[in-house]
């Protein structure tokens, strides 16, 4: 969590910080920096994953994407099962494909011979 104490001054309150992408239509709020303002009324902004401050809030995001990477999600377990099932799928067409030019070629000689042995 972010500080209760930056350089000895006590931390007065913890807000969210306004990104700059605000817009006369919505607020949009930094989700892991705050901005912590100090007993003697100035302003730092905090990394909400561990303790670190700056006046700054580019340092913080600098801080924040190379000490605190984001987790790689976990793959759902029914992921792998449908990948599976997708390439059966696609095996499956293909015999198809491959069953079916077989018939029709059959079929093509068979009216071949039934012209040559019936006219």
């Amino acid at each position: 969590m972010t500080a209760t104490h930056v350089d000895g001054i006590e931390v007065v309150s913890d807000e969210p910080t306004p990104s700059p992408l605000n817009g006369p239509i919505r607020t949009v709020y930094f989700t892991r920096i705050r901005t912590l303002v100090l007993a003697d009324a100035s302003k730092v902004y905090g990394c909400t994953e561990c303790d670190y401050t700056d006046p700054m809030v580019g340092k913080v995001r600098t801080h924040l994407s190379s000490s605190h990477t984001a987790k790689p999600k976990t793959p759902d377990p029914m992921s792998h099962l449908i990948a599976d099932a997708a390439r059966a799928v696609a095996r499956l067409e293909q015999q198809r494909d491959s069953w079916k030019a077989r018939a029709l070629a059959a079929e093509r000689s068979l009216r071949a011979i039934r012209k040559v042995i019936a006219p």
